[in-house]
């Protein structure tokens, strides 16, 4: 019988978290799911601490061992092996509301459109807080549609979970061997999402503020070429998306500004994260490849006390300019 729900669970040195993430996952409604646990070379007691979760639910748990790939080796490990109907990921540091989660298996066996969406919330340290949609709840919807109302472009990879054959049918695959590829999960694959439903209950919990994470400022700061490779790539994949929704469409370029305006400002606050090169790199390609997303981009603002500057389009005139210099140090210093 084929499982209705796969959760991929990429993991590398995760033997803090990695129990109360399998731990969240024992429902009644085991016999639905397959879980994936994708040990990525981990040099800890994960791969250990899987196998005992293995053993015991061995019609549930599957633990695959392999060399180290990052994130993206890992999920696109993981859809080689899957066989259920739907497609989750889930961070082995971040684990899914038990309770809620048994409703949610009980909800999608009715479902079969594209992709489910669910809220999420995010759990730092002293203070969790629920990141909801404004889509209406328990109805099929028209993607193309629904993307007309932008306050869904901000979906994340939480928030969703797709049909395994949509994305068999476009061969997905995300970047190896860098960070922060969860972004492509929620890029390419809507370009065929046709349809959708909403199930409003916070299933996937987000942990935030732990040392060692990739959203840390440490890790960032030290990887944060990553992000320029992966928004490279995705900018690199747009421009092979045919006969996409003018809706969609929209709504994946404004995931590209955002990105492009994340690492810019980023440099701008924090030039020793990022060389000169690397975002001459992202540059070239955005000009290159996507001449509109070139103009939106020289056109974003970095607000001032007096007025807005068009941060970017100084920059690509004369990267060290002092003129630019002296305002990133006035933004730095107000800021």
């Amino acid at each position: 019988m084929q499982k209705l729900l796969t959760i991929i669970i990429p993991t590398y040195n995760m033997e803090n978290y990695l129990e109360a993430c399998l731990d969240s996952l024992l429902t009644d409604n085991m016999s639905l799911i397959e879980v994936l646990v994708i040990n990525d070379g981990s040099q800890d007691a994960s791969y250990d601490i899987a196998k005992r979760y293995g053993n015991k639910y061995p019609d549930t748990f599957v633990v695959i061992d392999k060399g180290n790939g990052n994130y993206g080796s890992c999920v696109n490990v993981g859809l080689r092996r899957a066989t259920g109907k739907y497609i989750k990921v889930l961070d082995a540091d971040d684990c899914f509301n038990t309770r809620v989660f048994e409703a949610y298996l009980n909800y999608i066996k009715k479902c079969d459109t594209d992709m489910v969406i669910s809220d999420y919330v995010k759990v730092y340290p002293e203070l969790e807080t629920i990141v909801s949609c404004d889509i209406p709840e328990n109805k099929i919807v028209d993607f193309r549609e629904l993307c007309k109302d932008n306050n869904i472009w901000n979906l994340w990879m939480h928030n969703v979970a797709y049909k395994r054959e949509l994305l068999l049918g476009i061969d997905y695959k995300q970047t190896e061997g860098i960070s922060y590829t969860d972004q492509e999960w929620i890029f390419s694959p809507f370009t065929e999402v046709k349809t959708a439903i909403y199930f409003k209950l916070p299933l996937y919990r987000y942990t935030l503020g732990r040392e060692g994470q990739t959203m840390s400022s440490a890790f960032s700061d030290k990887h944060f070429r990553d992000n320029i490779i992966c928004t490279c790539n995705m900018i690199e994949q747009a421009c092979h998306f045919n006969n996409v929704p003018d809706d969609i469409m929209n709504m994946l370029n404004y995931k590209l500004l955002k990105r492009c305006r994340f690492i810019f400002r980023t440099y701008i606050l924090k030039r020793q994260a990022i060389n000169d090169k690397d975002l001459d790199m992202l540059d070239n390609k955005i000009k290159s490849l996507n001449f509109n997303l070139y103009k939106a981009t020289g056109n974003l603002p970095m607000s001032m006390p007096l007025f807005p500057i068009k941060y970017i389009s100084v920059w690509r005139k004369n990267h060290n300019s002092r003129w630019l210099r002296l305002n990133i140090s006035m933004y730095k210093f107000l800021h």
